[in-house]
């Protein structure tokens, strides 16, 4: 599926070809649920399994680029390196150690300043709003990751043949809310760099917040996670 929930699919279940030094090739399969295979080289683009009957061919688009792979009845289609499980993996990890942080610097902060005697002053106005905008934020998305990896501990895929669990279904109401979020801590983040708010050192961490916030508007987007259907 390329246009609903069940993209999200691919993260879990993808298969890895790799090239031997003999010329023959291994099928790695998801999870390692079946050994890996090795297949040799029978004509252009054509592959035979060793020690068995079946047969794959390599599929091409008109530049010449390997676009499919197909054993069979079965077709696999060949996925853009940021699409890999493992980039998409280390991106949310990272992003979510972004997020995590906004709970220890800003809460932090206030109870410096707080020590010292103007914390309340500190805590109103736009400086204070764009600061919430950001913890607000980061606090949805992490709720709405960790949420999902809990719950999904409780499902399988079949659990979404006849359409999405209530569990995942209250989730997804997360990802519209810290989108508009961000959209809000775009133009905070604008703002502070023309008013020149904070010394540079927060202003560029306050930045690294937002564009980790607008990177993970990308990624409920090309997942399908955000405008969905159900």
């Amino acid at each position: 599926s390329h246009r609903s929930l069940e993209k999200l699919a691919t993260l879990y279940w993808q298969y890895h070809i790799t090239a031997n030094a003999d010329g023959t090739l291994t099928l790695h399969y998801p999870h390692d649920y079946l050994p890996a295979s090795r297949w040799a080289e029978a004509g252009p683009m054509f592959f035979e399994r060793v020690g068995d009957e079946d047969r794959a061919v390599f599929k091409q688009d008109a530049q010449g680029r390997i676009t499919q792979f197909v054993i069979g009845a079965t077709t696999f289609e060949k996925m853009p390196w940021y699409e890999v499980a493992r980039f998409q993996v280390r991106l949310v990890k990272s992003l979510l150690l972004i997020f995590l942080s906004t709970l220890i610097v800003w809460p932090a902060g206030f109870a410096i300043r707080r020590f010292r005697g103007d914390g309340w002053k500190s805590t109103i106005g736009a400086r204070s709003a764009a600061k919430w905008f950001a913890l607000s934020a980061s606090v949805l998305n992490l709720i709405f990751v960790v949420g999902w990896m809990r719950t999904l501990n409780h499902f399988d895929l079949w659990d979404f043949a006849y359409g999405i669990p209530a569990p995942f279904r209250d989730l997804l109401y997360l990802p519209p809310l810290s989108t508009a979020l961000t959209v809000g801590l775009v133009f905070w983040a604008a703002l502070a760099w023309k008013r020149h708010w904070w010394p540079i050192a927060l202003r560029l961490y306050f930045t690294l917040v937002t564009a980790s916030a607008v990177t993970f508007v990308w990624f409920l987007l090309y997942w399908n996670l955000l405008g969905f259907r159900y």
